[in-house]
């Protein structure tokens, strides 16, 4: 009876575990969700209504425009005398195929009713896609600089030891500072794709110089490791890029780091894991001297 009980807590136990997985292996896909929304405290005097109307008439023609394009600006006259006018740009993430990126921005449009009302300038921020807009009355200096907007971290894994867990993402985000310093990704996207079962993507503005995004995506896995330890995913988003991470413990193919091995080795790990932390940190100076070395040849 005890046996049949124990097997039947195990089949619920990988249920679980599994049910888990699914969910963890949605965050880089999901494209949909609202992370943040940003309005700017000046309000503009709006009693017939005019702007608001203006702001959605922009946002239809933002969303016509993401079934072409990944990226783009347009602008909107505002009354019946143009009395003024409102200009926006949304950018899609660049994994995402047009359809997904429009899926995106139609989305965005749902949510965005009751957002941000008669301000002046705003940025709504959703996990596949965002757009930023302002009246041209706004004479302030709107910018999401280099802030933390956004921050979310899993649970904690209990797959491999937390010293090994963080080794193998380290080398998973060296390897995605690498490909930002080099210019190597696609309008600012860049990806790592099942690092030891580490899947991690970056995105930076579109049209955003190369040094200073791979800056940005530096800033970003700075944070990531502060925040989300040993956190199964991690998002950060900051003014400039964002960055999400996941960990698939049925992609992970094993090694010294199973919490089921002997710990007799633990001392060595540890002076291990501070070389590695110590040689990290001279890689990412490295590649952040060679991507500023490029910019200052360039001139």
């Amino acid at each position: 009876m005890s046996m049949i009980l124990t097997k039947t807590a195990i089949t619920f136990s990988s249920l679980f575990f599994f049910l888990s997985l699914v969910s963890v292996n949605g965050i880089l896909d999901d494209h949909r969700t609202l992370i943040f929304n940003r309005c700017s405290s000046r309000k503009l005097d709006d009693p017939n209504g005019e702007y608001l109307d203006a702001r959605t008439t922009l946002f239809d023609k933002l969303h016509s425009k993401s079934s072409q394009s990944k990226s783009d600006t347009t602008f909107v006259m505002v009354g019946e005398n143009y009395e003024g006018s409102i200009s926006g740009r949304f950018q899609c993430r660049q994994d995402l195929d047009d359809h997904k990126c429009n899926e995106c921005m139609e989305e965005f449009q749902n949510v965005t009713n009751g957002l941000c009302g008669s301000s002046m300038a705003a940025r709504i921020q959703l996990s596949g896609c965002h757009v930023q807009y302002e009246a041209d009355t706004y004479n302030g200096i709107f910018s999401l600089d280099e802030e933390l907007h956004h921050k979310k971290c899993g649970e904690p894994q209990d797959v491999v030891s937390n010293e090994y867990y963080e080794q193998i993402r380290s080398q998973a985000f060296e390897a995605l500072e690498s490909e930002a310093a080099g210019g190597e990704g696609n309008n600012g996207f860049y990806s790592i794709n099942n690092h030891e079962g580490f899947h991690a993507m970056a995105q930076c503005e579109v049209g955003m110089d190369e040094c200073d995004c791979a800056k940005c995506v530096v800033e970003a896995v700075e944070v990531v490791e502060k925040e989300c330890v040993s956190s199964i995913y991690g998002q950060v988003y900051l003014g400039s890029c964002y960055l999400s991470y996941e960990f698939n413990p049925l992609e992970f193919h094993g090694g010294s780091g199973f919490h089921g091995e002997q710990r007799h080795g633990a001392g060595f790990r540890k002076i291990a894991a501070i070389a590695i932390g110590g040689a990290a940190l001279l890689f990412v100076v490295l590649i952040l001297f060679r991507c500023f070395k490029k910019k200052g040849d360039d001139f």
